[in-house]
């Protein structure tokens, strides 16, 4: 069980390295960077690419940004799980918010190689469905991350108090 505790610290780096390279040698967009974005922004994002390079856009949210919300979903879920052993009345703390934003994060990637699979001129519904999921998911684990950020004034708190 060990071993697979530790599958996502040895897989986060390797994941985030190949997406790096990948994006690089085909000058991908990261519109999933972004805090939201509009019909006009992707419009332009993929009228900017080359046959290949939408190709390579595709494969990318379709592989290796497919297996990167399970990564940095089971690492959160660890962070989750510890901080809840160290806090346990902290109710802010909801692996909920993980598997919210596991799943936007799925939306937004088949969102978006839907659009930049079949080029400009993109949907304006899809866009801003992808658009949604982008802000959801960062609404998710902006949430996650401020609630693990509390965790060791909780625990510091419950450690005075015994």
């Amino acid at each position: 069980m060990k071993g697979l505790r530790r599958l996502p610290w040895i897989a986060a780096p390797v994941l985030m390295a190949a997406m790096y390279l990948v994006a690089r040698r085909y000058h991908l967009p990261l519109p999933d960077l972004h805090l939201g974005y509009r019909l006009a922004d992707l419009q332009a994002w993929a009228r900017g690419m080359t046959p290949e390079a939408r190709r390579a856009f595709v494969l990318w949210h379709l592989g290796l940004d497919l297996l990167w919300p399970l990564v940095y979903g089971a690492l959160l879920w660890q962070a989750v799980r510890w901080a809840q052993r160290r806090c346990p009345g902290l109710r802010m703390l909801s692996p909920a918010w993980i598997v919210g934003a596991v799943l936007a994060d799925f939306g937004e990637n088949l969102l978006l190689s839907w659009l930049f699979g079949k080029g400009p001129p993109l949907s304006p519904g899809l866009s801003t469905a992808a658009s949604l999921c982008t802000l959801l998911k960062w609404g998710l684990l902006l949430g996650t991350f401020l609630s693990l950020a509390v965790v060791p004034g909780c625990a510091a708190r419950l450690r005075n108090r015994s």
